[in-house]
């Protein structure tokens, strides 16, 4: 049978530098490079600004699979051969489904319950199946977690309506403070889902409109998301000055190199600013941490600045959460019968249909009524025949010798 797999990282297991380092090759040549070197024709990425998991199913030798990823992984984050699988922690089986369906749902992220996962892990299973790597049981998968996080938010909405946490939410009100009594501008740098999310927690906030600026490598794309929030856009062009304007700066692109370094920055005459980096790989260079008068937080800093709300009743979220996995588990166990299934019934059927043909032959003159009767009869009857063995078959997919007793009652080609 078919297991799932699972080997990753994330802000538990992981520094920030080295899932910065996993995020930094993630795409189509890591893709391509963990199915050529593991066998697997089944393999999925998720990579954000919490973890980096590489999600793979098999049916085989499990233990060499893992090996193989871990190793992977291991190269990428930079560990030696004394500690290659320092930080990576390996699921399988009934565990690893769990452990995705949580991810999905929110239940595993650094703020509880945020909203942006499930739209990162559509992007990473369009991306698997755009590249030809998402097979059969991960697409399976993959609508199973997404179907499961819609039923755990719902519930969870409707036991606390208000609730809706982000990343940028988290980062909005560990810096809200900065901006009481109108202190200070806000510069937005990006046009993305993060980059809109901030601008919404602020307006919700209670940051004008007046204070509010956003800028973008794409000068139109920064214009329609400053028009759908009625804010200012400024060029890229612009952005040294909006630093030296603003107080605080949120850095929400998705690029492999950081956009702001020191350089941007004037020697003196300096206003204090904070850089709130949510990229991962991060947006700000080091070098920035030495000029005085600049604070950064990252997304690691922010686990530590405010106490995560905890969405929803735990236990009831996972008894669902439980539940969708063990029915994942048992549509895979069912995959395996459905062979077995098939040929049963199809060798049943043709030897219906041979005998029917043989009898009308013998009987003769019958029309279309009377023989409509006969072979309803012996669709009944070869139903009702099979339907103990193919119910018993169904009800135990688990049970191989019972898989075996079945082929070689029915199948009529041994």
């Amino acid at each position: 049978m078919f297991q799932v797999l699972l080997v990753g990282v994330d802000y538990r297991t992981a520094a920030i530098d080295c899932r910065e380092r996993l995020a930094a090759v993630a795409g189509c040549e890591l893709l391509l490079d963990l199915q050529r070197r593991t066998g697997l024709s089944d393999l999925l990425v998720l990579s954000t600004c919490n973890r980096f998991e590489v999600y793979g199913a098999i049916q085989g030798d499990v233990d060499s699979a893992v090996d193989r990823l871990t190793a992977v992984l291991g190269e990428r984050l930079g560990h030696g051969q004394d500690s290659p699988s320092a930080g990576i922690y390996v699921r399988h089986g009934e565990q690893a489904v769990r452990h995705l369906f949580s991810v999905v749902a929110g239940r595993e992220s650094m703020v509880q319950g945020e909203t942006q996962i499930v739209a990162q892990f559509r992007r990473a299973m369009l991306h698997a199946r755009e590249h030809g790597t998402l097979g059969p049981i991960l697409d399976r998968l993959s609508a199973s977690a997404i179907a499961a996080s819609r039923r755990i938010r719902a519930q969870v909405a409707r036991q606390s309506p208000a609730f809706r946490h982000s990343m940028a939410s988290r980062a909005v009100d560990c810096v809200i403070s900065e901006l009481a009594g109108g202190n200070g501008r806000v510069t937005v740098i990006g046009a993305g889902e993060v980059a809109e999310d901030v601008l919404s927690r602020l307006r919700t906030r209670g940051i004008g409109k007046n204070r509010l600026t956003v800028v973008n490598r794409s000068a139109d794309r920064a214009g329609k998301v400053a028009q759908r929030f009625g804010v200012e856009s400024a060029e890229w062009s612009e952005l040294p000055a909006l630093l030296a304007a603003s107080r605080v700066v949120f850095c929400c692109t998705s690029t492999s190199t950081p956009i702001i370094d020191g350089t941007l920055f004037a020697e003196s005459g300096r206003s204090p600013v904070m850089l709130v980096d949510l990229g991962m790989p991060r947006n700000v260079s080091r070098d920035v941490l030495s000029l005085a008068d600049i604070s950064i937080i990252d997304v690691d800093d922010l686990r530590t600045r405010v106490v995560p709300a905890r969405a929803g009743d735990n236990v009831a979220i996972h008894t669902q959460l439980d539940e969708a996995a063990r029915r994942f588990h048992l549509w895979l166990q069912r995959r395996r019968i459905v062979p077995t299934l098939a040929m049963i019934c199809a060798n049943a059927e043709s030897l219906r249909t041979s005998e029917l043909s043989r009898i009308r032959n013998r009987l003769g003159n019958l029309d279309e009524h009377q023989f409509g009767i006969i072979e309803s009869m012996s669709r009944r009857l070869v139903g009702q025949l099979l339907h103990r063995p193919l119910a018993t078959l169904a009800a135990s997919p688990d049970s191989d010798e019972l898989t075996r007793s079945a082929r070689r009652l029915f199948d009529s080609h041994q």
